[in-house]
C-alpha cells in the first residue's frame, strides 16, 4: 500500500516540515566541517608547535653582522639628521628676531631662542615693542 500524500496536510503543516528541513540542512554541513576541517587544523597546530619549539632553542638570535650594519646605518642617519637640522637652522635663524628696543632694555634677549621662557613683565614689554617690528615688515 502506497502512502498517500495529502495536499491539505502539506499546506497545514508546512512550518514543521520546513523547520525539519532547515535543521537537516544545518546539521549535515556542520558534521562535514567537524570531520574534514578538524584534521587540517590539528596538522597545522602541530606544525606550529614544532616550529615554536625549534625556535625556542636559539639562545641569541641576533646576527652580529646585521647588528653592526644597523649601527653603522643609524650613525649615518644621525649624522645626516644633524646636518639637515643645522642647514635648516641657518636658513631660518633670522626669522625670529627680538625688537631692538627690547634687546636694548634686556640684553639677555640676544641669546634667547623661540620658546624660551620669559617673565610676564617681559611679555608685556614684548607686546608693546612688537608693534614697531610689524610695521617695518609690512612696509617692505
Amino acid at each position: 500500500m502506497a502512502a498517500k500524500i495529502d495536499k491539505e496536510m502539506l499546506i497545514k503543516h508546512h512550518f514543521w516540515i520546513g523547520t525539519g528541513l532547515c535543521v537537516l540542512l544545518v546539521l549535515i554541513p556542520l558534521f562535514c566541517l567537524i570531520g574534514g576541517v578538524s584534521d587540517a587544523v590539528s596538522k597545522e597546530r602541530d606544525a606550529m608547535i614544532a616550529a615554536k619549539k625549534k625556535g625556542e632553542g636559539i639562545k641569541d638570535p641576533k646576527n652580529e653582522k646585521w647588528v653592526k650594519a644597523y649601527q653603522k646605518q643609524d650613525s649615518y642617519v644621525e649624522t645626516q639628521q644633524s646636518k639637515v637640522w643645522r642647514e635648516a637652522y641657518e636658513t631660518q635663524k633670522d626669522f625670529m628676531t627680538w625688537p631692538d628696543a627690547l634687546v636694548q632694555e634686556y640684553p639677555q634677549f640676544r641669546t634667547k631662542q623661540f620658546g624660551d621662557p620669559i617673565t610676564a613683565y617681559e611679555a608685556v614689554k614684548f607686546a608693546d615693542t612688537f608693534k614697531d617690528q610689524v610695521r617695518d615688515v609690512l612696509r617692505s
